[in-house]
């Protein structure tokens, strides 16, 4: 009876064990963060623009936690997904959204929070989620934009979608608009800068139309092919 006992006792417990290590049926693990994505603690932000207005908005952002930033300059004719893996670039901010296309052909961006693109006027995002307006400013009487988008590639990505939820705070967008003299692109709440007519009176590029990532990694038609 004792040996009965206790060889079904050992019976229950590797089943036990079994249960343990074998995986639940139809979980679905694919919206976790690999260990590369999540696991370096260092924000990278690949600019084509001046590090000088990004300076400030930095060392607070560290001073509230204690978070390591670095800032790399690039020149615009260089930036490519090449370019982000060796930079172990996090963040990519351009001076003219233009100079994000390459990055959209190659589908190095990935998708935004939507709590940020959300809150963005929508000619000043992308449709697809993988960029978003960071400033606007007048030159020759047209509305030039610079956008900001998160790396496919980035190691950090918790820590560089919080940045981007700091970033685009009512708070640090009006400090920004006092700061440099730009537009900010939330859809609520930020003054005009001064001297400048808002938004709504400027007949501006329909920035989300015209680089709509989405539309730069379709396959051309057949009809469009057969027309060329």
């Amino acid at each position: 009876m004792n040996h009965a006992r206790a060889y079904a006792s050992w019976i229950i417990l590797g089943l036990a064990l079994i249960v343990m290590v074998m995986p639940l049926p139809g979980k679905d693990d694919r919206h976790l963060l690999s260990e590369a994505e999540a696991s370096d603690a260092t924000l990278v932000i690949l600019t084509t623009d001046s590090e000088e207005f990004l300076q400030p908005l930095v060392a607070a952002f560290v001073d509230d936690t204690d978070a390591r930033v670095r800032i790399e300059r690039v020149d615009p004719t260089l930036l490519s997904q090449k370019a982000l893996a060796s930079h172990k670039a996090d963040l990519v901010l351009v001076r003219n959204i233009g100079e994000m296309v390459p990055l959209m052909q190659e589908e190095a961006l990935d998708t935004l929070p939507l709590d940020i693109v959300w809150n963005v006027n929508e000619a000043f995002r992308d449709p697809a989620e993988r960029w978003v307006g960071f400033t606007g400013r007048m030159e020759d009487n047209t509305l030039a934009m610079s956008g900001l988008a998160l790396a496919q590639s980035s190691n950090s990505k918790p820590l560089a979608e919080r940045f981007i939820l700091y970033l685009y705070s009512r708070k640090v967008q009006e400090q920004l608009v006092n700061q440099t003299g730009q537009y900010s692109f939330l859809a609520y709440g930020v003054p005009t800068p001064a001297g400048l007519p808002d938004l709504t009176l400027i007949d501006a590029p329909a920035y989300g139309a015209i680089y709509d990532s989405a539309a730069f990694t379709e396959e051309p038609s057949r009809e469009l092919a057969s027309n060329q």
